[in-house]
């Protein structure tokens, strides 16, 4: 077994292989792009107000990468190299999953968990706050701190009102 060695740049920390593309995608402050065959680099994506990259991911139901900082979240084409959406996070994140029945991306802060998406519970789940821009189905289990449990759609909470639909 031979390992191939590809160029690079001082401060990367996540690499992913996107198979529709059959390239790689290695994240630093921006992401570069290399042909998984010939190693050749192709392009470098910017992102535009990175500090403190922490996580990619391709998101093999929506066909998205999503790069992840300290305190932003960006959406990147892999066909056409572009940066589509990026949104900005008050919380440090911390780590970057997704559902990959439906596609939902989930961020993780020390005491939050963001999604793009629905977030069901289905029972032991316990957090300070949830945050959930889509729909929120609480079942038996769910424990929500002094923080609440908020959903953007149905502006439920569990403790002491915290928000109301579209102030999140």
């Amino acid at each position: 077994y031979n390992l191939n060695s590809y160029p690079g740049v001082s401060g990367m920390v996540d690499i992913i292989y996107v198979q529709p593309v059959n390239q790689i995608f290695v994240l630093a402050t921006d992401i570069l792009v290399f042909d998984s065959v010939t190693a050749n680099y192709l392009t470098t994506i910017t992102l535009t107000g990175n500090t403190n990259s922490l996580k990619l991911i391709f998101n093999q139901y929506d066909n998205y990468i999503y790069a992840l900082s300290q305190n932003k979240l960006w959406q990147i084409d892999p066909y056409t190299h572009q940066v589509i959406n990026s949104v900005s996070i008050a919380s440090t994140c911390q780590s970057l999953d997704f559902n990959k029945n439906n596609g939902d991306v989930y961020i993780t802060t020390g005491s939050k968990i963001y999604g793009t998406g629905e977030m069901i519970v289905a029972g032991g789940f316990t957090a300070d706050m949830i945050v959930s821009k889509g729909r929120v189905d609480a079942a038996n289990g769910v424990s929500a701190g002094p923080f609440g449990f908020v959903s953007v759609e149905g502006g439920l909470t569990i403790g002491g009102p915290v928000a109301f639909p579209g102030t999140i």
